[in-house]
């Protein structure tokens, strides 16, 4: 689980902020918190497809679902055990 924080901490940091010395916690609201905006959704989604190699359906790309890193995480990890 660790590694799958820094891997979304770094993505977000250095690809959506721009600024790879950026600390996010893993609890911090990204979109609510005005940090990245919801487009920037389709990124992680695509981030999670090429990392995890799992296919995200638009329809899980919401603030609801992904606004945190630990969301994201969560989801990430449903998802792989759900493949098995």
């Amino acid at each position: 689980m660790d590694e799958m924080v820094t891997a979304f901490q770094k993505f977000i940091a250095a690809d959506l902020l721009r600024d790879p010395e950026y600390q996010i916690e893993a609890n911090q609201s990204l979109i609510k918190g005005g940090l990245i905006d919801s487009f920037s959704l389709v990124q992680v989604g695509l981030f999670i497809e090429k990392t995890w190699k799992l296919k995200v359906p638009d329809r899980d790309l919401t603030v609801e679902r992904m606004d945190t890193i630990d969301q994201m995480v969560a989801y990430v990890q449903n998802r792989l055990q759900n493949k098995k």
